[in-house]
């Protein structure tokens, strides 16, 4: 076993892409890069250089389909496994594409129950026309999230000192009562309640992240693009522009502050079996 450096982090991170982007080609699924990984994309072509993960999404009738083809036939090699929150192989309502020859520690969160290198799939859902309910719906998932995170995450990443000091006496405990996948079936609930298929806007509301700013007219949002990633083509939704600005402002294309620059601060050794954690 020996640790990796951050680029080899990043290759083997793009090798999990690689092999998504072909079985998605294989299946006639629709992905796209998103989040830090699209802006990254447009801003530096390839990965923001502080930032060491890999983000996309998929309409929720792909994400779904998806699901159901790996429990149907293998997809992937052995030691490639997709677990997601609605196969109960994930706590989190989301899927993760993991090289379980990898294990990953973080200095942010405690212990994970899925430990291994990742790459992260979000289900675009249905949103609402209305503003206010969808900043509504953003709303009741980021309370959820925010107890989630401060449940799992180390006591001194609290934002403030009063944060820090009740993590270990409030929110731990009552996460570890309630369980992560108990949370996650309430945001769950709350994304889904609106059918992508019906819907005019979709946004990534299962975990919600970035709030409203997400929102895109679904026409847009299925009108594919390319971009470049580390010197290679991949698809990104035609509405980029207004997307990048929901997310980080107008003026995305400009570096924040250094002390703006934070990543993952991700751990990670390999292995040297291929079958490493395809049993777990």
């Amino acid at each position: 076993m020996r640790e990796l450096t951050q680029n080899e982090i990043k290759e083997n991170e793009l090798e999990l892409l690689r092999r998504f982007r072909r079985v998605c080609e294989e299946h006639g699924l629709l992905f796209y890069l998103s989040g830090g990984t699209l802006l990254g994309a447009v801003r530096h072509q390839g990965f923001i250089p502080w930032d060491d993960d890999i983000d996309v999404c998929m309409p929720r009738p792909d994400y779904d389909r998806l699901r159901v083809l790996c429990r149907r036939e293998s997809l992937f090699p052995p030691h490639i496994r997709l677990v997601c929150f609605e196969d109960g192989t994930f706590d989190m309502p989301f899927m993760k594409l993991c090289d379980t020859r990898i294990y990953v520690s973080t200095d942010e969160y405690l212990d994970s129950s899925f430990p291994y290198l990742w790459i992260d799939i979000q289900p675009y859902d249905g949103l609402p026309e209305d503003g206010e309910e969808v900043r509504a719906i953003y709303d009741r998932i980021a309370k959820i999230r925010r107890i989630m995170m401060a449940g799992v995450s180390r006591r001194e990443h609290g934002t403030t000192a009063f944060r820090r000091f009740i993590k270990p006496l409030v929110f731990r405990p009552y996460v570890r009562a309630v369980g992560l996948d108990r949370l996650s079936e309430k945001i769950y609930r709350i994304a889904s309640a609106i059918p992508y298929d019906t819907a005019s806007y979709c946004g990534a509301v299962a975990w919600g992240l970035y709030g409203p700013g997400e929102r895109l007219k679904k026409e847009e949002f299925e009108m594919p693009a390319e971009v470049l990633f580390e010197g290679e083509s991949y698809p990104a939704f035609s509405c980029w522009d207004a997307y990048l600005r929901g997310l980080y402002g107008d003026s995305y294309m400009q570096l924040p502050p250094p002390e703006k620059r934070k990543c993952h601060e991700m751990h990670a050794v390999r292995t040297d079996s291929e079958q490493a954690g395809a049993e777990t």
